[in-house]
């Protein structure tokens, strides 16, 4: 932790960058190590990282609009989730529109 920024060593001292799993939860650390919050894009996916920087899976609310990610943390999008509700292609909940 340094200047309200959190980083991530291995045993010997490495600083870890990308996907980190702690064995409770996994973390995105981006690649100048520094542990990401909110929204990170990987590989073309969405993911969505808590205030503790770890990952989130199911409905999360953020900015007023809801969001579904799937059991691996990724962003669904122009689909219908598990629990049948449709989002757009930006990934937001559609509301009143149910499968």
């Amino acid at each position: 932790h340094l200047n309200n920024v959190w980083y991530f060593c291995s045993p010997s001292g490495a600083m870890k960058t990308g996907w980190v799993n702690t064995g409770d939860h996994w973390f995105y650390f981006s690649p100048s190590g520094a542990m990401k919050t909110g929204w990170v894009l990987e590989k073309g996916c969405w993911y969505y990282m808590s205030e503790s920087g770890a990952m989130k899976t199911g409905w999360v609310q953020t900015d007023g609009k809801w969001y579904y990610l799937d059991e691996s943390g990724k962003m669904l999008a122009d689909t219908v989730t598990p629990d049948g509700v449709r989002v757009d292609k930006n990934g937001v909940r559609v509301n009143g529109i149910t499968e």
